[in-house]
């Protein structure tokens, strides 16, 4: 790491004011740090900072308590990084200085790409987007807090998003093993757009049994689990592939996942 400070959200909250990681244990402390980061920069009004905090059951003197743990966080992290505005706090850290915030930027931007064609280049950004992440789930010292599930939704599923949208460039490229491929539909198996890929490169490589057996075995999987068949999409490429459908050599993967 280049500059400091540094803060990892991506999973376990990680915080690196120099060569080493600093320790915050308290709870709270880790939760407000957290609540701030989510907006760098903007002042998070106290009412929100006291909900992710005490979700469930507020103390009676919440400004009293707000104020010690601000206290403490700034015993940790330096009084200069805690701003005091009026009825609110804000962190000045830059944007950049907080993983979530890069992921965000690298995805805008691979989406800029993707909309100019521009492969190459959307492929790194994409995969440096997802080595951002570490195993676990984002915001997780913001668990139980309404904003902090959400950020943590959303977060998610912009994950999953990126895993099929590099799955798509890279097979634009001609580059993405059909392993891999299948890797990715079976982790995520409700997530259909995977299995169309998946089917889509199967018969581009000549594996149309393959390509049939796996929409076989999702349909299957669907009915067990939530009783559904799969979406109108799957049956349509089933039938295409069935009826060896020469136009399905020239479906764009992208169309796949933006589609």
């Amino acid at each position: 790491m280049d500059r400091f400070p540094q803060f990892r959200v991506l999973g376990p909250l990680q915080v690196w004011l120099g060569p080493a990681p600093a320790s915050i244990a308290g709870r709270r402390e880790r939760s407000l740090l957290a609540g701030l980061l989510l907006t760098p920069g903007v002042p998070v009004e106290m009412d929100r900072l006291v909900a992710i905090l005490w979700p469930a059951k507020p103390p009676r003197d919440t400004a009293h308590a707000l104020r010690t743990h601000v206290m403490r966080l700034r015993q940790h992290i330096g009084r200069q990084l805690v701003a005091t505005v009026p009825g609110a706090y804000a962190i000045e850290v830059d944007r950049e200085s907080i993983d979530a915030h890069r992921f965000d930027r690298m995805v805008r931007l691979a989406t800029e790409q993707l909309v100019t064609r521009h492969m190459e280049q959307a492929e790194l950004l994409l995969a440096d987007a997802l080595g951002l992440w570490p195993n676990g789930a984002p915001w997780i010292d913001l668990a139980g807090s309404t904003v902090g599930d959400a950020e943590r939704a959303r977060l998610v599923e912009e994950r999953l998003e990126v895993e099929e949208r590099l799955a798509a460039v890279r097979l634009c490229l001609h580059r993405w093993p059909l392993d891999d491929i299948e890797k990715l539909a079976v982790e995520r198996p409700l997530r259909e757009r995977r299995w169309l890929l998946l089917m889509v490169a199967l018969f581009a490589a000549g594996q149309q049994a393959r390509a049939l057996r796996s929409y076989a075995s999702l349909r299957t999987r669907l009915r067990d689990e939530v009783g559904l068949d799969p979406d109108r999409r799957l049956q349509d490429m089933e039938h295409r592939i069935l009826e060896q459908d020469p136009s399905l050599l020239d479906v764009d993967p992208l169309s796949l996942v933006f589609g």
